[in-house]
């Protein structure tokens, strides 16, 4: 038997007690939630080879937060949001909007781990209906270092379109990431600009 689509709140996307949807400006969200600003790149140096990011991306912000998560947040600094424009009208795969490292704590990350890539139906897309849930669309596997790591494409359809984002599973023993790469609103996904960020972050 088939097990239900899940339904994931925004309460749900980080597990219990702490708010993120995959959209921009969520992190407003988490700057109201007691937490502390942190140096992102040395956060990410503890467990990854840190290299220059794809697509112009740079680290704009980071966090640790008082349920125990750490949030690193990255995409394009400034005005270099042009280059994003100029990539699409060239015909190349449209690069995400923001990338979201998240380092739960190891008492959440089993849950959240189940929620997010074990217990899932895959599901055709409904764009024009306001679901305001994500449903997964595909998944598999990618190259992380000598790791093959999940990933899961999930859509959120809204009344004009819908919303992607693609979430990889990084999670290793002692160090429990999860990468969460999120579209412009009625741009579709791809499991190839998560791969960029990868190859761009192999694993210490």
């Amino acid at each position: 038997m088939t097990a239900p689509v899940p339904r994931e709140t925004v309460s749900g996307v980080f597990g219990i007690g702490v708010a993120l949807a995959l959209i921009i400006g969520a992190f407003v969200v988490l700057l109201r939630m007691g937490d502390r600003p942190v140096d992102g790149r040395a956060l990410l140096a503890e467990d990854f080879v840190v290299g220059e990011l794809p697509f112009g991306f740079v680290v704009l912000e980071a966090r640790a937060l008082s349920t125990g998560e750490s949030v690193v947040v990255c995409g394009l600094d400034g005005d270099e949001g042009l280059v994003v424009s100029d990539l699409a009208l060239a015909g190349v795969p449209f690069p995400p909007e923001r990338l979201f490292l998240v380092r739960y704590s190891e008492a959440a990350i089993e849950g959240v781990l189940e929620r997010q890539f074990r217990r899932l139906s895959f599901a055709p897309p409904r764009d024009g209906i306001d679901e305001r849930v994500d449903r997964p669309l595909s998944g598999g596997r990618l190259r992380w270092g000598e790791l093959a790591p999940s990933f899961v494409r999930v859509r959120r359809s809204l009344p004009t379109g819908h919303r992607d984002s693609v979430r990889a599973n990084l999670y290793r023993l002692g160090r429990p990431w999860i990468a969460y790469a999120v579209w412009p609103p009625a741009t579709d996904a791809s499991e190839e600009a998560m791969q960029s960020f990868l190859t761009a972050l192999p694993p210490r």
